[in-house]
């Protein structure tokens, strides 16, 4: 990994160069985390999935949008958003890829330079923007599909493991909509991040109450904003965990309904 000495003093001659040499070295090292995610003796990637973007089904029978996340594409690490959600309910399989990447603009970086021009904006993120399409073509920048997706493999791989922790429990019986048994359980990887498996039943759900709370040593660090499909249709709740634990119920987008099985594999945090 290339790094600067930082050791030596009296007055470093900083140039923009630094700055390049240090941005290459950054980009080196990603490209090589990318490359993870190929198997053993293939051909170095320019497209991969580095965390998130993962598949959520909201119908039950294919993908039907793409999640948040962030992957490198050409020597950039990019952030993406997410993809809209799939219009159609079919059977067809669909294809995300990249449409577009965009460059914004962040206000804290507008500076004047000591020659007197400016103001330039030099605070630039570099976004990805996804779409999707039942008709792929060679022209298109395609992501990897689900068992390709390193976390979409993690999250599964934790879902089926023993150890994961039973975080919460709610038994509905014959004379209620869907009966059963639903489950959360939690995890934590190597990498200490929390991932949350599992669905829950609600009925006439408020908003802006406590679900449930997490134990302790699961909680996040900060206010976390997930989205929570409905595994019975195309609704979704928008939900806050805290930092004291509490599931806060905040809005259902698609319109509200009487009965949920709300889905929480895709939350992962610290």
């Amino acid at each position: 990994m290339k790094i600067l000495d930082t050791t030596k003093t009296g007055g470093f001659p900083f140039v923009l160069d630094d700055l390049r040499w240090m941005q290459q070295g950054i980009m080196e090292s990603f490209k090589a985390l990318a490359n993870l995610t190929t198997p053993l003796g293939s051909p170095l990637v320019d497209t991969a999935i580095l965390v998130g973007i993962q598949d959520i089904f909201i119908f039950g029978n294919y993908a039907n949008i793409r999640s948040e996340g962030f992957l490198y594409h050409n020597g950039e690490v990019l952030y993406c958003e997410g993809s809209p959600q799939v219009s159609e309910q079919s059977g067809y399989d669909w294809y995300f890829y990249i449409e577009d990447t965009a460059e914004m603009s962040l206000p804290s970086g507008i500076k004047s330079f000591k020659d007197g021009s400016g103001p330039y904006s030099v605070y630039l993120n570099r976004v990805a923007k996804l779409s999707y399409t039942d008709t792929p073509s060679l022209e298109m920048v395609l992501l990897p599909p689900r068992e390709s997706d390193i976390y979409t493999s993690l999250y599964k791989s934790i879902r089926s493991t023993p150890t994961a922790e039973k975080i919460h429990e709610k038994i509905i019986g014959s004379g209620d909509t869907w009966p059963g048994t639903y489950q959360l359980f939690a995890q934590r990887d190597v990498s200490e991040r929390v991932h949350l498996t599992g669905t829950m039943w609600y009925e006439d759900l408020s908003m802006n109450t406590v679900m449930f709370t997490i134990l302790t040593k699961y909680r996040p660090l900060t206010t976390l904003t997930v989205a929570l499909p409905d595994t019975k249709s195309a609704r979704m709740l928008i939900a806050e965990i805290q930092p004291n634990g509490q599931v806060i119920s905040r809005n259902v987008v698609g319109g509200e309904n009487y009965n949920y099985i709300f889905s929480f594999d895709t939350v992962l945090f610290l």
